[in-house]
């Protein structure tokens, strides 16, 4: 009954101006629904009561085996959404990036930050973990959002038509590599492993708050995917701060797994302990129809949506 991971949700100042980036630069011009209204059951995930937002689901015509995963874009209508001061989020305990899969990284990098004049964070790199070839890189959006593309070498091999495809994944940083892991696999079935990495990554220190960058790093994926899910936690001595969101924050504020049956989901993980912040909940988001949704609190209380539509 449970899927692969289907959006992130990214809070921003203003929809209609976002949109320039998330539908003109990055592609994502199917609006799946452009709902504005109240939200019920959001009480506690957002830390707020009588929630009101703007929330257009936006989708990639450009999906792949690799890449199908959506982004949620929120406003917050009748408060003035919280703007986290992070400088590291990609180092720190939250709600990383979001990751799009790409075909020529070199040439979608340099569109984005030379000719785009989006802010560099890191240049395209390659990597080989677990057997695993890719090129990845980082720069940033509206917002200060962090934008990582990834080039799967088991794709199609590096290069080619410049492109940028759906959401590949998402990354979260943890204070708990294994207590972590046990949750999104035994608990949410995220039991196919890409790869599995535990060591230096000075190659990334542009972007980390640690002086000394040793990590663990961990892609996971259901079955059913669309899209995976990669965890990280930084070695000792560093101690990352945890920055968790509210619903609403500007920047990445959550990810969402789809279910096929929410009701049977939901009755299934409280028998397991799952700390609910909102039971189930329906809304019809027109055109898409009927959606439905719960919300739970993960290991370090980053904020996870399990979606039926």
């Amino acid at each position: 009954m449970i899927n692969g991971i289907s959006h992130i949700g990214i809070g921003v100042d203003d929809v209609d101006d976002s949109l320039k980036f998330y539908q003109g630069f990055l592609g994502f011009r199917n609006v799946v629904f452009d709902y504005e209204g109240l939200l019920p059951g959001m009480d506690r995930v957002a830390g707020k009561t009588g929630l009101k937002a703007r929330i257009i689901m936006l989708a990639s015509d450009k999906v792949s085996p690799v890449a199908s995963g959506m982004i949620k874009l929120v406003q917050v209508l009748n408060a003035k959404p919280h703007r986290p001061k992070v400088e590291f989020e990609w180092g720190n305990i939250g709600i990383a990036e979001v990751c799009l899969s790409v075909h020529n990284i070199e040439a979608v990098y340099k569109l984005a930050t030379v000719e785009k004049g989006f802010k560099t964070v890191l240049a395209p790199s390659y990597y080989k973990i677990s057997g695993e070839e890719f090129k990845v890189c980082y720069f940033r959006g509206p917002s200060g959002v962090l934008i990582e593309l990834i080039e799967w070498q088991m794709y199609r091999g590096f290069g080619g038509t410049p492109a940028i495809e759906a959401v590949n994944h998402v990354a979260i940083g943890v204070s708990n590599m294994e207590k972590s892991v046990r949750f999104y696999s035994d608990t949410l079935g995220f039991k196919t492993e890409i790869f599995d990495y535990a060591g230096d990554m000075a190659i990334a220190a542009p972007m980390l708050p640690s002086p000394t960058p040793d990590m663990k790093m961990k892609m996971i994926s259901n079955s059913y995917k669309p899209a995976y899910l990669e965890v990280f936690q930084h070695l000792p001595p560093y101690r990352p701060p945890i920055t968790a969101a509210h619903w609403g924050d500007i920047g990445h504020m959550e990810f969402a797994i789809e279910v096929s049956n929410l009701g049977r989901t939901y009755e299934e993980l409280l028998e397991k302990g799952v700390k609910f912040l909102c039971p189930p909940e329906r809304m019809d988001f027109a055109p898409s129809g009927e959606w439905k949704y719960a919300y739970v609190a993960e290991p370090d209380g980053l904020i996870v949506s399990l979606v039926e539509h």
